[in-house]
């Protein structure tokens, strides 16, 4: 299944020869050569599937420029975190090997109603160990939120725990391609921030906390 849906978003644009076709055989009546026939067809499919697939588009664009856009609104400094994120116990450990902090706490994997302290030896070993409250002051919490019909959003916040301040706030975003996605597969999907052309909002969403903690 997953080798077929990787054909499909590749190929996919091959399924508007059937419309093509269609219009093709529809424009008979109008006694134009094939060529024409078929250039008319192509122009109006085109033309109709870019529009819808634009139309969509800028949902994702007004979000990229809204809540996706990296901003971080006051500082603060801190050696550790709470992080609230679904993937605290596996891409959540960068905060202590890429990020600069000494430790963090987070909800346990086996029991979500328990906390662990996680801290970087001076080794770099990393030491779990259960502990009875969240004491950090500052809170890193990552949600995945779709309230768009064709944008999903992972949202980044930093937010102060004793005031409820949100320091600061990126998301990444992921266009699916809108209605035309079953015809445009892969071609109409786009995604923000990328480290290719969005180099510097990539790199605040990434490190967002360290930007603003460290």
């Amino acid at each position: 299944m997953w080798g077929l849906g990787i054909l499909w978003a590749v190929t996919a644009p091959l399924l508007l020869l059937v419309p093509v076709w269609l219009l093709t055989v529809l424009l008979s009546f109008t006694r134009w050569p094939r060529r024409v026939r078929i250039a008319a067809a192509a122009g109006l499919v085109i033309v109709a599937v870019s529009t819808t697939w634009w139309l969509d588009y800028k949902e994702f664009v007004s979000i990229c420029e809204g809540v996706g856009k990296p901003r971080i609104f006051m500082r603060g400094a801190a050696d550790g975190i709470y992080l609230d994120s679904p993937t605290a116990n596996s891409f959540g450990m960068s905060y202590l090997h890429e990020q600069g902090f000494a430790w963090m706490e987070m909800r346990s994997i086996y029991d979500r109603t328990k906390i662990e302290r996680v801290t970087r030896e001076p080794n770099g070993q990393i030491r779990t160990e259960p502990t009875d409250t969240i004491s950090a002051r500052y809170e890193v919490r990552e949600t995945f939120e779709k309230p768009y019909p064709h944008t999903a959003l992972n949202m980044k916040r930093v937010i102060d725990r004793q005031t409820g301040i949100i320091m600061a706030q990126a998301g990444s975003a992921n266009f699916n391609g809108g209605r035309m996605q079953w015809v445009l597969g892969v071609y109409g999907t786009r995604s923000f921030p990328s480290a290719m052309t969005n180099s510097a909002d990539f790199q605040t969403y990434y490190y967002l906390a360290q930007r603003t903690l460290r």
